[in-house]
Formats: structure tokens, sequence, C-alpha cells
């Protein structure tokens, strides 16, 4: 119907200008959110650790918009509260017991950010959800913020955002 309302108002009247900004009025803003949508995920791809099958994300490696989103401290808690809920990270336990098999894996990113300290820290491997810390663990503010504590490990890290901010693109 819309259609033929349309066909008749540009026969009728021969305004075909008036034809095409009412026929492209509304997918204006539709554009608009894919080009914005674009420009904050364009950012934000894994890097590969050292002797690691998995990759590690850094939160400044994302828009400043997504960064702001996830630094917000009442936001964030409510995020890290639904996070810790899961079976995300005790679930890597069961699946690997080795670290050479952890180290191989291919784990998600919210796993990889969340689930573990960054591989920068110099930790040890215990069980992927339980590490061994360094004598000097300063290299980065995430290496201070890990711990073994099951309902803490890093996810008040940065990398866990990351993670978050990653697992969103896919």
């Amino acid at each position: 119907m819309a259609s033929h309302y349309f066909g008749n108002l540009d026969s009728s009247r021969g305004s075909r200008r008036l034809y095409w900004r009412i026929l492209a009025h509304p997918l204006a803003p539709y554009t608009l959110s894919l080009v914005f949508i674009y420009m904050v995920t364009i950012k934000g791809s894994g890097h590969l650790a050292p002797s690691r099958a998995y990759l590690e994300y850094r939160l400044d490696d994302f828009s400043g918009w997504l960064r702001r989103r996830v630094r917000s401290p009442y936001k964030w808690d409510r995020i890290k509260s639904c996070l810790s809920s899961t079976q995300m990270c005790p679930e890597l336990n069961q699946s690997y017991r080795m670290a050479q098999d952890f180290f191989n894996a291919h784990i998600t990113p919210l796993q990889s950010g969340c689930c573990k300290p960054p591989t920068e820290c110099g930790y040890t491997f215990v069980n992927p959800t339980y590490w061994i810390s360094p004598i000097n663990n300063a290299a980065d503010m995430d290496c201070l913020q890990w711990s073994n504590d099951q309902m803490q490990l890093c996810y008040n890290c940065d990398s866990c955002k990351a993670g978050l901010l990653a697992n969103l693109k896919k």
C-alpha cells in the first residue's frame, strides 16, 4: 500500500525529489547507527601472548566510547557479579589440568581476560584459575588486581573488561 502511495505521489506530481526524500528519510537513522557501530568496534583485536595459543586483550585497544561504558564502577560491578556467578572459569579447571594443555587451548576472550592473570605478569601456573605470584609483579596494574580467590580472579582487571568488549564484537 505504501509503495502504491509513493508511486502515485511521484507520477501524479512529478516530484522525484520529494519521492526520494520520503523514501530515504527512514533509512538515515539505520545508516548512521551502522556507521557508529562500525566506528566503535573497529578496534580491539586480541594479541598473541608468547608461547600461548589464546589471545589476550587490552582495554586501550578499544574505542574511548566503549572503554567509558565498562569503566563506570556502577555498571562494571553489575557485570562483574554476573560474570563471577557463571561457571566460565571453573570449567577451565575441569578441562585443563596441565599447563601445556592450557597454554595450547583456544579459550574465549572472557576466559582469557577474567579467569587468569595476564601473561606479562609472569605468574606460575598451578591450574587455570590458581597461579603463583612472582617476586615482582608490578609490570601492570592488572598484575596487582589478580587474586586466587575464585570469586575475584581477574574480574577487576582491565583485561577482563577488554575480554567482555571483544566478546561483544563476535
